[in-house]
């Protein structure tokens, strides 16, 4: 349940979770109130685009000051920002470098696009967050095609499972 969703911040009490998810199956008090906002893309996500860019160009100190620039924005927008959680969260990135910085940069990408269909799209180029599935042995990695596009289109793939890999996605 919640806990796992957030499985990427055990270590540190994220301030985000409550807003974020409920109880079981339930969206928290941000994405779950009735004016729940629709957002295009958000400054987080802005900074989260520039943070996997900065790593890949091997400029990681830039890259965690911009993860970190990320999550601040997100947890300012849900408003549930706090001064000594951030120097913690900051201290911890700092001790990031490699794999793990990008692992870090994605994981906190996915919990901040929360509800996002992008954060799938992440995770299935990345292959970050790790993810288990909740039950059986995969997690579905396209969304399958709409009877009219099966019925109409002849110019679909023919029986494509769920589970098959996109051509970008991470082996």
């Amino acid at each position: 349940g919640n806990y796992t969703f957030i499985s990427g911040t055990d270590t540190i009490a994220d301030p985000r979770t409550g807003q974020l998810i409920g109880g079981a199956h339930a969206f928290g008090d941000y994405w779950g109130a009735q004016d729940a906002p629709v957002a295009f893309i958000t400054g987080s996500e802005l900074y989260f685009i520039i943070a996997e860019a900065e790593f890949v160009a091997g400029n990681e100190d830039v890259a965690a000051d911009t993860l970190v620039a990320a999550v601040a924005e997100n947890i300012e927008k849900l408003g549930v920002g706090s001064a000594a959680w951030l120097t913690e969260y900051t201290s911890y990135v700092a001790t990031l470098s490699g794999d793990d910085l990008l692992e870090e940069i994605m994981t906190q990408k996915y919990i901040a696009l929360f509800v996002n269909p992008e954060a799938f799209v992440d995770w299935r180029r990345t292959g970050y967050p790790v993810l288990t599935p909740a039950s059986g042995s995969e997690i579905p990695r396209r969304f399958p095609y709409s009877t009219e596009e099966r019925l109409y289109n002849d110019n679909i793939p023919k029986l494509v499972s769920i589970f098959a890999r996109n051509w970008f996605d991470k082996e």
